[in-house]
């Protein structure tokens, strides 16, 4: 989650956590469990298809957003 936060490209396992916030095919690759060869496609995929300031864009969109992680984490300081 904090790399789409600054709008990097992220490649997943469908089995993992991470495959509920990662929307396929924009805003990163969720790829077959267990399977490398669809790991080596998300990686091709990525490479050849985002730039990153679409990806942030996509995330600054999202309640994922770095402006949303922010103020989030200043909350949190703030009770510290």
């Amino acid at each position: 989650m904090e790399a789409q936060l600054c709008g990097t490209p992220v490649i997943v396992f469908d089995n993992s956590g991470p495959s509920e916030i990662v929307i396929h095919k924009k805003t990163g690759y969720v790829a077959k469990s267990f399977c490398t060869d669809d790991l080596v496609q998300g990686i091709r995929f990525l490479s050849k298809n985002f730039v990153i300031s679409s990806m942030e864009q996509q995330s600054i969109r999202s309640k994922y957003s770095i402006r949303n992680g922010a103020v989030k984490y200043k909350e949190v300081y703030s009770k510290l």
